[in-house]
């Protein structure tokens, strides 16, 4: 069973430090941002990890 972890550092971290880091390692991870120009620059940095994860690479498999 796979244990659910949060990682939530209470400071204002941009999207490319604790929580980007958490997420590409199968964790959540949350933030706080400080202005609103760093919360959608978080956000476009974390859709486009998020597209990154969706793609299989070449050692997931399925190729036979």
């Amino acid at each position: 069973m796979r244990t659910v972890t949060t990682t939530y550092q209470p400071v204002y971290v941009r999207a490319e430090k604790t929580p980007y880091v958490a997420v590409k390692n199968g964790r959540q991870g949350l933030s706080v941002e400080l202005k609103r120009s760093y919360w959608e620059e978080a956000t476009r940095v974390m859709e486009d990890l998020d597209y990154q994860l969706g793609i299989p690479s070449l050692f997931d498999g399925g190729a036979a």
